[in-house]
């Protein structure tokens, strides 16, 4: 209550105000009221709604936002999984059965049943100490060439009854003949292979134009499971030539570290001219030709994988160039 004089705050019941003394509820002066007091605001309870709504929205998306993340990572990772078999000529599939054929194989090995046993083994001679006339030399040979060479009569194709037989020799390039011999031209829309390895994601090209293409760094690697046995690349020439000397460069020559890795072509059956040769060659990184004994005439040639020498890493039987020189 308040005093209706001075209009102090009184205590309620007071009959004096203690500020002017004036008589408080006297006649002639009603009891004055005080304002009432505020009513206590009710809380509001949305307010507790909308914090929970709010922190359940932000978890909701980082939640979403998680879960985007780690889908785009994994499809990340098998893309660049992917990438890496297709580059390297990987195949889960292949590597799987190829381990248990392996597991067989050594199976095979401990009871006393070896390879040389199923396999018969081709001649071999030794490569010639010396070989007069070194021009054209494109490689010197390497320190401890191996002893497998092999000098051969074709084994398909007619031969008119008054020649005599071709056969071939085999020998390092940089120790073979040239002379008055050119390069057979290719054309690079007739190469032909029986399989490729294709790697996703990268411009490495292992078709059978690699094998043809004047670049020891690029090569015709063949696709199939296993070691490639039978596997063929060829190409035809851009005019028919009398085919004298055929240069070999087998493996990948990409790097030592690749040459190893891949499988190298141990025999080889070379088709021209109606004719075939097969060839066996030893395990070095060089070059060599396979010269003929006299000029066979051809507008093509194919290669046939028909033994390897195994990589430590890969099957796939790779050559990396092959010239053909003629006139």
């Amino acid at each position: 209550m308040f005093c209706p004089k001075c209009g102090a705050n009184l205590k309620d019941g007071s009959r004096f105000c203690s500020k002017c003394g004036s008589s408080i509820g006297g006649p002639g002066h009603p009891m004055q009221p005080g304002p009432s007091p505020m009513p206590p605001k009710k809380k509001n309870g949305k307010t507790g709604l909308i914090i929970f709504l709010a922190v359940f929205l932000l978890l909701l998306t980082a939640g979403v936002g998680m879960g985007i993340f780690y889908y785009i990572n994994e499809k990340n990772n098998e893309a660049l999984l992917e990438s890496i078999h297709a580059e390297f000529g990987i195949d889960e599939d292949k590597e799987d059965s190829e381990k248990d054929k392996k597991r067989s194989r050594d199976e095979g090995e401990d009871s006393g049943e070896g390879q040389e046993d199923d396999d018969p083994q081709l001649p071999e001679a030794t490569m010639p100490e010396t070989v007069e006339n070194e021009s054209m030399a494109t490689e010197a040979p390497t320190a401890g060439a191996g002893t497998a060479m092999t000098t051969a009569a074709p084994t398909a194709g007619a031969v008119p009854a008054a020649e005599e037989p071709v056969t071939v020799s085999l020998q390092y390039s940089s120790q073979a003949s040239f002379n008055g011999l050119v390069r057979a031209g290719v054309v690079k829309a007739t190469a032909v292979d029986s399989s490729h390895v294709v790697q996703q994601g990268t411009s490495i090209d292992n078709t059978g134009w690699s094998a043809f293409d004047g670049q020891a760094t690029t090569s015709w690697q063949e696709g199939v499971a296993g070691h490639g046995i039978g596997q063929y690349v060829g190409i035809s020439f851009d005019r028919e030539y009398q085919v004298q000397v055929v240069t070999f460069l087998l493996g990948n020559h990409r790097s030592d570290a690749w040459y190893q890795k891949n499988d190298t072509p141990r025999v080889l059956s070379i088709h021209l001219g109606g004719q075939v040769f097969q060839v066996t060659f030893p395990k070095e990184k060089v070059e060599f030709a396979v010269v003929l004994s006299r000029p066979v005439a051809a507008s093509s040639i194919r290669v046939v994988v028909d033994d390897v020498y195994p990589g430590t890493v890969y099957e796939d039987a790779t050559i990396a160039e092959v010239g053909v020189y003629g006139n």
